[in-house]
């Protein structure tokens, strides 16, 4: 009885061994499968959020990925296929679109900008993305491709350039950003994620990754965290147009300005915002520097007050608003000659 005992388990013990070999060659090994069988396997992919193609790396095959970049080369196979070189400003990947998967390929040209998502797969020992669907591109630079309402919820990834920044009585800072579209939308850097409003000067080229929101009938893209804002390229706010009080207009309302005057009528609040006027020539506008969560305000404060006192002009960086039907001046640098 007992030998009949030992026989059944080993008979049991070889069987294991033999069906947990099998799983393991086909879970392991079967990236040496021909293309076809991983193009069949794409729909089973776990998505992936957007990402520089410089991040994409190995340890991602198998999972899928969106980029954002130009399309710098464009090879089409004799079988059909097309093969694309996409880069961006950290890299350049491979694109591969398979002509059974039928997506229209003719705009797809060298110059264009293209927003891809694919599968990370290795072919040759190098990264490429694979199409699975016509959806997964999406010429960014066509001026008829707008955002819109119907893509409210959506996780969007786009490239602009601020044209103008507001920061919130509460901290908040809104980027005013125009898109490689000419279209301008605003994107939004709540306070409880500790942004620094000088990371972020007027003209930067910037990189957004985020949910697509609409507020006060204003469309908006909302970052998902501090990484998924990217400053390509600083801005260089000498370029601000200087106007002199008198010119500032309701026309002006949203623009970035600098301006040069006296400050007088300090109102330090309890809150932490600061009040006063900037006069000049006998003009003058109320001016405002709203209290942030952040180091950086400090600085600005004690160089008004400073100015008040020993009674010298100063120069600010400021978005023109309307409050209340009263035309006033926001804060958002106070610069150092």
């Amino acid at each position: 009885m007992k030998g009949n005992t030992i026989f059944i388990g080993g008979l049991v013990s070889i069987l294991l061994v033999g069906i947990v070999g099998f799983i393991y060659k086909e879970k392991y090994f079967s990236s040496q499968a021909p293309k076809e069988e991983i193009v069949s396997s794409f729909s089973e992919v776990k998505s992936d959020n957007s990402s520089t193609i410089k991040a994409i790396t190995k340890d991602r095959i198998h999972q899928k990925a969106t980029i954002q970049g130009n399309i710098t080369s464009r090879i089409n196979h004799k079988d059909g296929h097309v093969f694309l070189k996409v880069e961006d400003h950290t890299g350049s990947i491979k694109i591969v679109i398979f002509k059974d998967k039928k997506i229209q390929k003719e705009s797809l040209i060298e110059g264009e900008n293209v927003r891809v998502s694919g599968t990370v797969e290795e072919y040759n020992g190098e990264l490429e993305l694979i199409v699975d669907n016509s959806t997964d591109l999406t010429l960014t630079n066509n001026p008829n491709n707008k955002i819109s309402d119907e893509q409210v919820g959506s996780e969007l990834d786009v490239v602009g350039k601020i044209v103008s920044k507001y920061t919130h009585p509460e901290g908040h800072i809104f980027l005013n950003v125009r898109l490689e579209n000419n279209q301008e939308i605003t994107v939004p850097l709540f306070n409880n994620m500790k942004f620094a409003s000088d990371d972020y000067s007027v003209f930067s080229t910037i990189r957004v990754i985020g949910t697509l929101d609409k507020y006060n009938d204003t469309l908006q893209i909302k970052p998902d965290n501090n990484q998924s804002i990217t400053v390509l390229e600083k801005g260089n706010e000498s370029k601000i147009q200087e106007v002199e009080i008198e010119h500032i207009s309701e026309q002006d309302q949203g623009k970035m300005i600098i301006v040069e005057g006296f400050v007088k009528n300090i109102e330090d609040r309890n809150d932490g915002h600061l009040m006063f006027d900037l006069e000049s020539n006998g003009n003058g506008i109320k001016t405002v520097l709203f209290k942030a969560d952040s180091n950086e305000i400090k600085g600005r404060k004690d160089r008004i007050i400073h100015a008040e006192k020993a009674q010298f002009p100063v120069r600010v960086v400021a978005m023109v608003d309307i409050y209340k039907g009263e035309l006033e001046i926001i804060v958002d640098k106070v610069l150092v000659d």
